[in-house]
């Protein structure tokens, strides 16, 4: 059970770590941009899927 927690927690930070890498954090700045964080996030998750 251990190694199972260990392993879901190193893929979830590796996920976070993989789309905010793309996430520009200017963009929280702007009026909004907590929503349009939130709108570019399963965008971020989807593109690498779609890309050859």
């Amino acid at each position: 059970m251990k190694t199972r927690i260990q392993f879901l927690t190193a893929w979830i930070l590796v996920r976070v770590q993989t789309v905010t890498a793309n996430l520009d954090p200017e963009i929280l700045q702007w009026p909004g941009g907590m929503i349009i964080a939130l709108l570019l996030w399963p965008y971020l998750v989807a593109r690498p899927a779609t890309n050859p």
